[in-house]
């Protein structure tokens, strides 16, 4: 967490985004590999900025990248369904 909070703003800043949205329970609840789109209907996101948001997660290996414009989530991005490690993002 250290290292998203002071070196890794950026990182900080989509994670904290994904949480507030819902992205990340919506990827830990519906497994395997999830189309841009999905989320984006399901939590009524705007498409390109959540695609944006999950090509820089999954650059960055938060997510990772099963094909074109589509994700499966790892463990660190299931954790940050669980209330207890997500609200230590929000506060920032």
């Amino acid at each position: 967490m250290i290292k998203h909070c002071w070196a890794q703003a950026a990182a900080s800043f989509v994670i904290a985004t994904g949480i507030e949205s819902g992205l990340f329970k919506y990827m830990a609840q519906n497994t395997g590999p999830k189309k841009v789109n999905q989320p984006s209907k399901a939590l009524c996101f705007n498409h390109d900025v959540l695609s944006c948001m999950t090509r820089y997660l999954g650059s960055m290996g938060y997510l990772k990248e099963t094909g074109t414009d589509e994700y499966e989530p790892t463990n660190f991005a299931k954790s940050l369904s669980l209330p207890i490690i997500a609200g230590g993002y929000t506060c920032m």
